[in-house]
């Protein structure tokens, strides 16, 4: 039965930029899609994730064990870890990370999908 062992890793990396908002710039950079054109840092220049950017990482890795094939009822472990870390702390973003442990058993009774 060693084809009923699975396992997943994801792990994801971006950038965001933000708009400052420190009480010395309050310059538009994009992040809030309500203010004005009209208060932009600038016409020409400008680059992705400019202003505060803020670097995110998520990382996912799951391990589980199908118990029955049909119903794929499944045993499982999963480790997820989340990190923010702008250059400014604002109201709009945040430093902080998350960590989560997850046992469980699940069953996949209704996924009616044959390409697998």
């Amino acid at each position: 039965m060693k084809d009923c062992w699975y396992g997943i890793c994801k792990f994801i990396y971006r950038q965001r930029g933000f708009d400052k908002l420190d009480g010395l710039d309050n310059a538009f950079y994009g992040g809030d899609i309500y203010r004005s054109e009209d208060d932009r840092i600038a016409d020409v220049g400008n680059r992705l994730a400019q202003g505060n950017t803020a670097a995110f990482f998520y990382g996912h890795l799951e391990a589980g064990y199908i118990i029955n094939l049909t119903s794929r009822l499944t045993f499982y472990g999963q480790f997820i870890y989340r990190d923010t870390n702008p250059l400014i702390d604002n109201a709009v973003v945040r430093g902080e990370n998350t960590l989560w442990l997850n046992l469980g058993l699940r069953t996949d009774i209704f996924n009616w999908s044959f390409d697998r």
